[in-house]
């Protein structure tokens, strides 16, 4: 873990693969956010994103130190994007660029809760906006600020389709190459979902153009459910729903990654056990992976946190959020071992691979040493483990084989530096 200046904590993990397969070689850095003092706590790690030699990382919640003398605190700016760039071999990230606002505007706060980054496109969300930022020759310029009349979030960019949530509905805009976004449509659920509007995750299927979202339901009476949309003339339109399989895949849609006719759907809230008297959550969190045969889903595995062969028994929160490139699939477990949390891990991440219509753990049986210069060694199961930092996984980003985590938490539980 490394101490950010004044009291923020970091936990900013990435894990870089250099080939795929059983001798895959393997490395974790740790990398320093270097902003200088600041006010409050960073939480540096709340957002996440990678793609090729280029990561970006959200710090919200950073202000620069008040100099004004004012009796009431005057901040320059609320909020920073810091951009890192990898050496040819990935495996030494070197601070190049901070982005933040140009004031403290209200809508202006949180600039870097969440982000999406792909090619020569950063797209950034603050408090009540998104901000278009663009490339050229390492440095970034802001193309468009689009104000939002609610906070943004599930914010995904890929292949020129912008996608957010405000409120209940999901807006879908389309960016130009002049970095340049247009509305094109605003979501809403069907009626005949029986739900108020969308409370799930986002996915983007760059393999048939078709973007999901999920809707939770009231983990009662109404399941939750997957909605494809895909694009008709100028606007997104529903073609299909998937529903939970059952009344007990509770949080079903709370994430989702869908990559041609394979579709992993996270429910972090099914199949949890609870220690009353110790205060703990021994496990939480199912996903379920499907497969497309001609019009239809079919349900091929069943991924559980209570089930000791599956290589994810007592994690907790398992499925709040998942990434995936097509061949891989990361899967997080963000909450962390203390009070209703896991007994076993804290905040760690698992990457599975696709083997036919499954998925399968990227080598079994871990063997974790946290002592090692630099990281963790990770000898045969690739994990990320937040070290005591309860929310490590809450942001993830995945690109060709380069993988890409952080946290948002400054308090974590016995910190073992």
């Amino acid at each position: 873990m490394i101490r950010h200046a004044r009291s923020s904590l970091v936990s900013f993990g990435v894990l870089i693969l250099f080939a795929a397969g059983a001798s895959a070689q393997n490395a974790n850095l740790q990398v320093a956010p270097q902003d200088g003092p600041h006010e409050f706590d960073a939480v540096f790690g709340a957002s996440a994103g990678v793609w090729g030699r280029t990561a970006a990382v959200g710090a919200p919640d950073l202000a620069p130190p008040d100099t004004s003398g004012n009796p009431q605190e005057q901040f320059p700016f609320f909020g920073v994007v810091n951009i890192y760039t990898a050496d040819v071999n990935r495996t030494a990230w070197t601070l190049s660029s901070v982005l933040h606002a140009p004031d403290a505007d209200p809508g202006d706060f949180e600039f870097g809760r969440q982000l999406a980054v792909q090619g020569k496109w950063l797209i950034v969300a603050s408090t009540n906006a998104v901000w278009i930022y663009e490339r050229t020759r390492g440095n970034y310029a802001l193309t468009q600020k689009i104000l939002t009349p609610a906070e943004p979030f599930g914010l995904l960019y890929r292949d020129g389709v912008l996608a957010f949530t405000q409120g209940p509905f999901v807006q879908v805009y389309e960016l130009n190459e002049a970095g340049v976004a247009r509305l094109v449509s605003t979501l809403t659920p069907p009626q005949s979902a029986g739900i108020a509007g969308f409370s799930g995750g986002l996915s983007y299927d760059p393999v048939n153009a078709i973007l999901t979202v999920g809707g939770m339901g009231d983990g009662s009476k109404v399941l939750g459910q997957v909605f494809f949309y895909g694009r008709k003339k100028d606007e997104w339109v529903l073609q299909e729903t998937l529903s939970a399989p059952s009344a007990s895949a509770k949080g079903f849609g709370a994430s989702m990654a869908l990559w041609g006719d394979k579709l992993v759907v996270g429910a972090p809230s099914a199949d949890v056990e609870v220690c009353i008297s110790c205060n703990e959550t021994i496990n939480a969190g199912v996903v379920y992976v499907y497969a497309r045969k001609g019009r239809t889903w079919l349900l091929t595995q069943r991924i559980s946190t209570e089930d000791p062969a599956s290589g994810v028994l007592g994690l907790v929160d398992f499925g709040a959020n998942m990434v995936t490139n097509g061949r891989y699939v990361w899967i997080q477990a963000p909450q962390a071992n203390f009070g209703n949390a896991s007994t076993v891990q804290e905040g760690p991440s698992t990457l599975f691979r696709w083997n036919g219509d499954q998925l399968q753990l990227f080598q079994r049986n871990a063997g974790l040493a946290t002592s090692v210069p630099g990281g963790l060694a990770m000898s045969n199961r690739y994990v990320i483990e937040g070290l005591g930092d309860p929310t490590f996984g809450e942001a993830a980003s995945i690109h060709d084989l380069t993988l890409l985590e952080g946290s948002n938490s400054s308090t974590p539980a016995d910190d073992p530096e």
